[in-house]
């Protein structure tokens, strides 16, 4: 039987022409070709500069690091987050403080500053929802968007609100890939000089180093793959739009409402079921990969960590994700939808 993966990445000839020339070139280390990548992206997003290191987590370790040197800040994010961003915290030797969701975006809701007084606040845009950004502004000492899940078309990231530091990711399955790799974004010179020196291992710096350089090869792959970012948000919107027609006329009320909004660049396409594992095993049976959409469980419960986390718990229980990227055929799509109905009449 023919598998349908839930994640795929999406690696055309350009991008293998790219990749040989780097090759050929000799140059793989970090050089001019992560250079150009950092000022293409900076540029492109509408900040004063970019640091490049090997994957989001450790740009969220870096922005932590640079802003707080000597650790000890309360740092919060949700507890519906892919651990890393937890272990980034807690690497930085800062604090982690965990709250609950907002089940409209699935991500920290402005609203919640008054439970607790917090350094900085990292939001993320799950699932290429967009997080409530505007809210914060003067609310937090430091808020780190983590975009690991949400790219917008350039044209539209320069006109949107955003935090004091950006983070970008370039893992396997991510919007675009150069197998690892991630970014942190920002207008504060201090804060860029100070990641480039963390993360290069300054001889001058009188604490220690990370050194967690980004490769012109893989540099070269993520270049490649920007070049083309508004056709593969094209054809995941298209995609997401077959699966709501499908679903619009037997099942509308498990469309996650945020799938619908104009301002969502589907990382993934999530519904809610009754039962998720039933659904997982019913879409293998099937040939699909259906997935948690953040997996295993909220930080809070793998952590062992008290407090009301009501939206985080129905997110775990209900949330289902299925196959959406560029590389998906027109045929495979029609079969995600056809197995996504099975699931939802079980």
């Amino acid at each position: 039987m023919h598998l349908i993966p839930h994640s795929c990445p999406h690696i055309d000839a350009d991008d293998i022409s790219a990749l040989a020339a780097c090759a050929q070139s000799r140059r793989l280390a970090t050089g001019e070709g992560v250079a150009a990548l950092e000022a293409r992206i900076a540029r492109d997003l509408g900040y004063a500069g970019a640091v490049s290191t090997v994957n989001g987590g450790q740009a969220i370790h870096l922005a932590l690091r640079a802003h707080f040197p000597e650790g000890g800040a309360a740092v919060a994010l949700p507890s519906y987050v892919c651990r890393s961003v937890y272990d980034a915290v807690c690497l930085a030797r800062c604090r982690p403080v965990l709250w609950d969701i907002d089940p409209a975006t699935f991500s920290l809701a402005p609203s919640t500053t008054g439970r607790k007084d917090v350094d900085a606040v990292i939001v993320p845009h799950l699932f290429g929802i967009r997080a409530d950004i505007e809210g914060w502004t003067g609310r937090s000492k430091l808020v780190i968007e983590d975009c690991a899940q949400r790219l917008s078309p350039p044209a539209v990231s320069r006109t949107e609100s955003k935090g004091h530091v950006r983070i970008l990711s370039f893992a396997a399955t991510k919007l675009l890939t150069g197998g690892q790799g991630g970014m942190l974004l920002s207008d504060d010179p201090r804060m860029l000089a100070r990641a480039v020196d963390l993360r290069d291992g300054s001889s001058e710096m009188p604490s220690p180093s990370l050194w967690l350089p980004y490769t012109d090869l893989q540099a070269a792959l993520v270049m490649s793959q920007w070049r083309r970012l508004d056709a593969f948000l094209a054809r995941r919107a298209e995609i997401a739009g077959r699966y709501m027609r499908a679903l619009e006329s037997a099942f509308p009320q498990h469309i996650v409402q945020a799938m619908r909004a104009r301002d969502t660049y589907h990382f993934r396409f999530v519904v809610s079921v009754a039962d998720v594992q039933a659904a997982i095993s019913h879409a293998a049976g099937r040939g699909v990969a259906f997935r948690l959409p953040v997996a295993p469980a909220g930080l809070h419960s793998l952590f062992h960590l008290p407090g009301d986390f009501t939206e985080t718990e129905n997110a775990v229980a209900h949330l289902l994700s299925v196959p959406i990227y560029p590389s998906l055929t027109d045929e495979e799509v029609e079969t995600v939808a056809a197995v996504m109905l099975e699931v939802l009449a079980i």
